[in-house]
């Protein structure tokens, strides 16, 4: 409806970030109007109130105000559909820009009643409807494209219901204040990875043992490893794609990526070939560094330090960083 879209952006404009991670919906935040099936439904009671007033006619007037009651008691229950229901925002993951943030959300219904019909998702994104039973909590994914690198406000949260008649729509919006990270999109194009240090192209290093004794088991495929690595087999049993890890020698030097030696015509193609380079030498499951202007990582391994250094890239250069 025109008029609860208007609504919905001026409520949008109006409201302050939430500061904590939860919100209980009550009678403050909690908006009710008419649907297009309500206002004909209200048109109707009208045009029966006038024709038993003309004909002063008493089963008219009865008929009416039967319908009536059941206007008004289906705004009640409208309202009581959304009324003590707890949301909290449980994870936002970084995603790669070009691919979809993933969100976790986590509706409790504390009441003694359920709640059914509940349609959620972010203002102007995939609406998707879950039903929650009385005294129980249901965890729910919400998607949002990751448009750019650096940080993202999580988008406004939209939960709305037309239980039980659709006659009322019930809604509310909930703007949480949580960030969460795009990383620059992998650069499609195969540069190898930088020389380590010993006369070697460091993917030589890193896929050492690919055709000797050092295979070390099998991973799930992330976006930007090497094709030559996957595993067909795995996929043509159904167990998804998958892709080989291999050992690296003990004594092997440590692999710096380097911004200022990284070929790219731009800052953007730059970053965008270290963060392919890092999710190669994080599956070769190897130490590698980062060195960006002003910044310095020492190598080492493991999720925690890829996240780091993905989160330089991701920041790199931004004015609010």
């Amino acid at each position: 409806m025109f008029l609860s879209h208007n609504l919905q952006e001026y409520l949008l404009s109006k409201q302050k970030k939430i500061a904590s991670k939860h919100v209980i919906f009550n009678h403050k935040n909690i908006y009710v109007l008419p649907t297009k099936n309500g206002l004909v439904f209200l048109f109707l009671i009208g045009l029966l109130l006038l024709i038993s007033f003309v004909y002063n006619n008493n089963l008219v007037y009865f008929l009416s105000f039967l319908i009536a009651g059941i206007f008004l008691v289906s705004l009640w229950y409208s309202f009581n559909a959304l009324f003590s229901i707890k949301l909290t925002v449980n994870k936002c993951h970084s995603a790669f820009v070009g691919e979809e943030f993933v969100c976790e959300f986590v509706f409790e219904n504390p009441g003694k009643e359920d709640k059914s019909g509940l349609e959620v998702g972010f203002v102007a994104g995939e609406i998707k409807k879950i039903n929650l039973k009385k005294f129980s909590s249901l965890k729910q994914i919400l998607h949002a494209n990751a448009a750019k690198r650096g940080w993202h406000e999580i988008k406004t949260v939209k939960v709305s219901s037309t239980h039980p008649f659709g006659l009322f729509r019930a809604w509310t919006l909930c703007n949480f204040n949580e960030k969460v990270l795009a990383y620059p999109e992998p650069s499609k194009k195969q540069y190898p990875l930088p020389s380590d240090g010993t006369g070697k192209e460091a993917g030589e290093q890193l896929m050492h043992g690919a055709n000797g004794d050092d295979f070390n088991g099998l991973k799930e495929y992330q976006k930007g490893d090497s094709m030559k690595r996957m595993h067909w087999k795995a996929f043509a049993k159904g167990q998804g794609l998958m892709t080989k890890q291999f050992s690296v020698d003990s004594g092997a030097v440590s692999l710096w990526l380097d911004y200022s030696l990284t070929p790219g015509v731009d800052m953007e193609n730059r970053l965008s070939q270290l963060s392919r380079w890092l999710i190669e030498a994080q599956s070769s499951g190897e130490e590698y560094g980062l060195v960006m202007p002003g910044v310095k990582i020492e190598p080492a391994k493991g999720d925690q330090h890829f996240h780091e250094c993905l989160k330089q890239l991701a920041l790199f250069n931004l004015p609010d960083s």
